[in-house]
């Protein structure tokens, strides 16, 4: 019979696998997540409970009773410090302090009681099934161990302090930081001059911050014009711009203006600068575009952009809805009411089509057709299982084809449910090289994830109707293994076809009204891919900016806006990436592997 039992440890580090797993892995689905965490805690609290138990019960006397109430400590260490991370995510951003003090204590309490836990396990193992503790030589390991921690972990609270009070050595940091990939895209592609006053003295220190990050911009664009100037000597600028001192930057796009305040000291333009690219980004977006209208269908049982009808068993896309806020766009419905019968407004920037399942009235198509001669641009979804009535006179004069038959894979499918109806839940990173898809194209770590997709195809010649005249291409595929699973049996039957099967299209046309516009339309054959359970995959999220961004283009660039979560965290120096890695991770695991070696070698 083992010395004590071995499970509560397992137990523990099983619990901490699935904190991470929830954190990491399944961060899109907060579902997943609330599952994992539950898990989590079921499994330390039973753990706990179990080496209190057997720390409490009559055969723990003496020696054995000292080992058993280690175990029970670093194992409510481990409880005590998940419970902390979870009174994080739920405080409130008004206490930052209580925020604070549990970054600092949680993440050392975890490194602490873990490690004491292996220390111990580790020790005891070799002579586990013996009736004794060699109590002398587990103390003598657990104070080695409780020491290196200790030293680990004052090493963390003052790199943890520093950051938090040493605010030279924070704008170091920010100075260093590299703008973000659209804020690159976004300046790249300027068509029209953009001017940047930074109203500093030229020997001050948050303007030297704020310097630094245009000086990795102005080279990408000579249309873009940075200039640091003094409030005080440059009362024309300063006019203009209606900044009335120093501490801001001023941007000039086309006649319009825009302001960031970032402070002129140390304390104040901290915040700021932490989010400079993002208010950037943000800036030259309202510079760029200005608010614009897309209209969403009604009338014909659509998709809300609020949340779902109880009687709607479809996914809500509020989610959705505020992403169009965050680029400027005002959302304004379109029916009958509308004048939808008879044109398609003339301030309609977007038009979204969000899987219909009632058909459109004659007139109606009219008017998108009508629409498609001047300038349209337009987004349409449709799901599984819609009528034919519904929605091929609607894709009819694109020439493309819809098929209401479920998709399915039975190897490359994505686990949410852990049920055999994970097999709709497709994944796919098979994207052209259409611009509608750029970010998606370029990258080969980015995928999307559809719910339940139908399937897209183009006509042939043979089959084609009287079109719009446009020139419409499939930018988005199935990976391999993928099938029409015509009698919705999950199984790949001997009918049904393994084939990559399409799940959007894109189309152009040029105006016949407007030189140099365009009509273009966007098909998707799926609107679960946008709905608020799938939207925060990133590569959903990316998709839905492609598409937004290729349909609303013209002349100035769409900027979308990424979220706090989104930012990237970049170290200060590439140069010292060996050098922060080596002192942060390789010379206390160095430090450890010594003193194992030293005490190996003692013991023999």
């Amino acid at each position: 019979m083992r010395i004590h039992t071995l499970w509560p440890t397992q137990a523990s580090i099983v619990s901490l696998a699935c904190a991470f797993g929830a954190e990491r892995i399944l961060y899109f689905s907060q579902t997943g997540q609330f599952t994992l965490h539950i898990l989590s805690l079921i499994l330390l609290v039973t753990a706990t409970v179990a080496r209190c138990r057997a720390y409490w019960s009559s055969d723990s006397q003496g020696a054995a009773s000292s080992i058993k109430a280690r175990l029970f400590v670093t194992t409510f260490g481990l409880l005590v410090s998940i419970l902390m991370f979870h009174a994080l995510s739920a405080s409130h951003e008004d206490h930052h302090r209580l925020a604070s003090i549990l970054w600092g204590i949680w993440p050392a309490l975890m490194l602490l009681s873990m490690a004491l836990l292996l220390a111990i396990e580790s020790t005891v193992s070799p002579v586990a099934y013996i009736s004794k503790y060699e109590v002398t030589h587990v103390k003598h390991v657990f104070e080695r161990t409780l020491g290196m921690c200790l030293l680990l972990i004052s090493a963390f609270w003052a790199n943890f302090l520093a950051a938090q009070h040493d605010y030279h050595w924070d704008l170091s940091a920010a100075a260093s930081t590299t703008p973000g990939d659209i804020t690159q895209q976004t300046v790249t592609e300027l068509s029209k001059e953009l001017y940047v006053y930074l109203f500093w003295p030229q020997t001050h220190e948050v303007g030297d911050v704020v310097e630094h990050y245009f000086s990795k911009l102005t080279p990408l664009n000579a249309k873009l014009h940075v200039t640091r100037i003094d409030h005080a000597l440059a009362p024309n600028e300063a006019e203009q711009s209606k900044v009335k001192e120093n501490g801001w930057i001023a941007i000039t796009h086309h006649n319009l203006y825009e302001k960031i305040r970032i402070g002129q000291t140390s304390r104040s333009s901290r915040n700021q600068l932490r989010r400079l690219d993002q208010t950037l980004t943000k800036a030259l977006l309202k510079l760029s575009r200005g608010k614009q209208i897309v209209y969403v269908t009604h009338g014909h049982d659509e998709r809300t952009l609020q949340s779902s009808l109880e009687t709607d068993q479809r996914s809500p896309l509020s989610t959705l809805r505020k992403q169009l806020g965050t680029l400027q766009f005002d959302v304004r419905p379109l029916g009958i009411a509308n004048g939808s019968t008879e044109k398609i407004p003339d301030d309609a920037s977007l038009v979204l089509i969000l899987d219909p399942k009632k058909p459109f009235l004659d007139a109606e198509l009219a008017a998108f057709n009508q629409a498609a001669n001047q300038r349209l641009r337009l987004l349409i979804t449709v799901d599984i299982n819609r009528s034919e009535d519904v929605v091929a006179p609607l894709l009819a004069p694109f020439n493309i084809h819809y098929h209401a038959t479920p998709l399915v894979n039975q190897t490359s499918y994505v686990r949410l449910t852990q049920t055999p109806a994970d097999k709709r839940y497709l994944w796919t990173n098979r994207f052209s090289s259409h611009p509608s898809v750029t970010s998606m194209s370029r990258s080969n770590k980015l995928t999307s994830i559809f719910r339940e997709a139908s399937s897209l195809s183009i006509a042939t010649t043979a089959t084609r109707s009287p079109s719009l005249g446009f020139n419409i291409h499939s930018v988005l595929n199935t990976v391999d293994g993928t099938f029409r699973d015509n009698n919705t049996n999950l199984k790949l039957d001997n009918e049904e076809l393994v084939e990559n099967y399409s799940l959007a299209i894109a189309g152009t046309k040029t105006s016949t009204v407007e030189l140099n516009q365009e009509s273009r339309v966007f098909v998707l054959a799926d609107t679960d891919v946008f709905s608020d359970q799938l939207i925060s995959h990133p590569g959903n999220m990316y998709l839905f900016l492609d598409i937004i961004r290729w349909l609303q283009r013209d002349d100035e660039p769409i900027i979308p806006t990424i979220g706090e979560r989104d930012t990237r965290i970049i170290h200060a120096s590439e140069h010292d990436t060996l050098l922060f890695y080596g002192t942060v991770f390789m010379m206390p695991l160095l430090v450890l592997l010594l003193g194992y070696l030293i005490n190996r070698r003692k013991a023999s």
